[in-house]
């Protein structure tokens, strides 16, 4: 298989995320919507998720619905079917978003807050795995 089949043959970290993806035109859909940043993503969706009655269901249910989503994104990983992978990524993002929205956590605030946390974090990658300084102590 080839990439122009929608799958990935190698995966690396320099894979361009904004390539069109063959297998999406291949089904009808010629351009993709129009980029929006996370914050305008955030509120469309609690608009969406409002309008669908979904921001006042149990939380339980939807924490399901992301392992359900990351399990999706693992087997198009594992897979390496970049259209599934992208898919399974957006709606796993879908997920949490209205998870957040669920338990009262603005997902705007926990994004930014987790940049700041990680913004300026040292310490060092050891087989693929960023190990935080503060976690180095014996490794």
């Amino acid at each position: 298989m080839s990439e122009d089949d929608g799958v990935i043959e190698s995966v690396s970290l320099d894979v361009k995320l904004r390539r069109i993806i063959p297998d999406l035109r291949k089904r009808g859909v010629s351009k993709m919507t129009k980029q929006i940043n996370f914050e305008e993503f955030t509120n469309n969706l609690a608009n969406w998720a409002k309008e669908r009655n979904l921001l006042n269901k149990d939380p339980h249910i939807q924490f399901t619905k992301i392992v359900e989503e990351l399990g999706e994104t693992s087997a198009a990983y594992n897979k390496q079917k970049h259209t599934e992978l992208v898919d399974s990524i957006g709606d796993l993002l879908v997920t949490i978003v209205i998870f957040a929205h669920q338990v009262g956590i603005d997902p705007q605030e926990a994004y930014n807050y987790a940049w700041s946390q990680i913004a300026n974090r040292k310490g060092k990658t050891i087989d693929g795995v960023f190990v935080k300084e503060a976690d180095l102590k014996g490794v």
